[in-house]
């Protein structure tokens, strides 16, 4: 799971809890408004930071090692252990 926390007083905001298998990397969007979640079982996951809704899954081969945003929020790009690079599209709900 990932756990959003409160930087100000320590407590914890909202848990993700979608993923079966360790997070290894989380990027916030550049908005602030969205984290994409890639975890060690090829599992990524895009979700709403202010409502902690789960808005889109992908799921490719090997391990998650990094995610990243373009600065459009439009792609999600997501490092697996497999050596490929996968870029998913994402529109906005």
């Amino acid at each position: 799971s990932v756990r959003l926390w409160n930087v100000a007083n320590g407590s914890c905001l909202r848990i993700l809890s979608r993923h079966r298998e360790s997070v290894y990397s989380v990027a916030f969007s550049p908005s602030g408004e969205y984290l994409a979640s890639g975890s060690l079982a090829g599992q990524l996951y895009i979700w709403n930071v202010g409502d902690g809704v789960h808005i889109k899954s992908f799921k490719g081969k090997g391990d998650i090692y990094e995610v990243a945003w373009n600065v459009e929020e439009t792609r999600v790009a997501a490092c697996f252990s497999s050596n490929v690079v996968s870029v998913i599209d994402f529109k906005k709900p």
